[in-house]
């Protein structure tokens, strides 16, 4: 799972959860915490912001970093017209 925030807006996430196989995805939906989230998510997100996309991944990989207050993620989101 990673998140990134906006340094304009902070209170918007963007969180990617990443799963080995689609049955991995579906244990982790049958999964008590999971179960959890859904019944606390409607006090803890605005609904308006919540969606799912779906994404192939092109490349992954884990950096060590050091989380600081100069600590910066950056989300891209591009719309290829066809």
């Amino acid at each position: 799972m990673y998140l990134a925030k906006k340094k304009v807006n902070p209170s918007v996430a963007y969180i990617f959860e990443i799963y080995a196989d689609s049955d991995a995805y579906d244990q982790h939906l049958n999964s008590a915490s999971y179960k959890a989230f859904l019944r606390k998510s409607p006090d803890i997100l605005e609904a308006s912001y919540k969606r799912r996309i779906a994404t192939v991944p092109q490349f992954l990989a884990d950096k060590k970093i050091v989380q600081s207050d100069n600590t910066r993620n950056k989300l891209v989101i591009v719309d290829v017209k066809l």
